[in-house]
């Protein structure tokens, strides 16, 4: 196995709330198997949101085991392979994973969608992050918007900015509003999820902590989570939650969650209790955002 390191830089149009940083790092991961062929991954955490660091990535991945000529007949071969991988560095798991898949994929002459259980269609466009929008800029109306809101004290300035969206564009605009949990709590939180369902967003993601939207009776907006899926009692947490009609959306991210058969995981459990389910890059390189694209055929077959 070969792990090499790869970076490139994130547009600044990409920032988001928490300010982080434009440039990223990888780890590609090649996996050779016995008669030639050469998988491909990556490993690419996001600093101040994935769990797991690059140095960890790379000690896990460089483990001897690894080293060896990999064998893989069925996606049953690929989850065997990746279990036993540390949980505490999803990133690695999912490179692994991504190598795994393009080897069998390769060997059988069939997609990693259609190994995964997806069908031969379209993948529906990744939403497209922004923090402000030039108005001369041509707008898709076609592909969702996640809008980045919650800053301390900015509230009466992103409700203003998203009320011009919405009257520009009208209802033929997607918005999908992340809070990254800070919407407030109590009365707040009550008060400015109401008056953001009036704009009629998507959903909105992680709008609070989860001890304060499961406090919550009722909500008038779809809610999507995101970053608490990286919880370990992330089952107990949606069934919880779509018990009391609190949690309408997962957003799956491979990289942070250990990979698509761990999301596809997810999604299924999450399907059984009313939930749909969304896959979401986090900025990988192309290798990490193939993978990803895979995930979303997969989820819309």
């Amino acid at each position: 196995m070969t792990v090499a390191s790869d970076g490139w830089a994130v547009p600044r149009t990409r920032e988001t709330a928490r300010n982080r940083p434009n440039e990223r790092e990888s780890l590609i991961v090649e996996l050779r198997d016995n008669e030639g062929r050469i998988g491909r991954g990556e490993a690419a955490p996001l600093p101040g949101y994935s769990p797991d660091t690059i140095s960890g990535a790379r000690t896990v991945l460089e483990e001897k085991r690894w080293a060896t000529p990999v064998t893989v007949r069925a996606v049953a071969n690929v989850r065997a392979c990746v279990q036993g991988m540390p949980p505490s560095v999803p990133c690695a798991r999912f490179a692994i994973e991504t190598a795994l898949l393009d080897l069998l994929a390769q060997r059988c002459g069939e997609s990693p969608a259609l190994l995964l259980g997806g069908r031969d269609v379209m993948p529906p466009p990744f939403a497209v992050l922004v923090d402000t929008l030039a108005f001369e800029d041509d707008i898709d109306l076609a592909v969702p918007l996640k809008i980045k809101i919650g800053r301390k004290d900015r509230f009466d300035a992103e409700l203003a900015f998203l009320r011009l969206l919405r009257k520009c564009f009208g209802d033929g605009l997607t918005m999908r509003l992340d809070a990254n949990g800070g919407l407030g709590r109590g009365d707040d939180l009550r008060r400015r999820l109401a008056i953001l369902g009036e704009l009629r967003p998507d959903f909105i993601e992680e709008p609070c902590p989860f001890a304060d939207l499961i406090a919550l009776t009722t909500v008038p907006v779809r809610i999507a989570l995101d970053e608490s899926l990286q919880r370990q009692d992330v089952t107990q947490c949606i069934e919880a939650l779509a018990g009391r009609g609190l949690c309408h959306v997962l957003v799956l991210k491979p990289t942070t969650l250990g990979g698509n058969l761990r999301c596809l995981e997810l999604a299924a459990r999450a399907k059984k209790v009313g939930i749909s389910a969304v896959a979401s890059p986090t900025w990988e390189g192309p290798i990490g955002t193939g993978a990803v694209r895979t995930l979303a055929q997969v989820l819309a077959s």
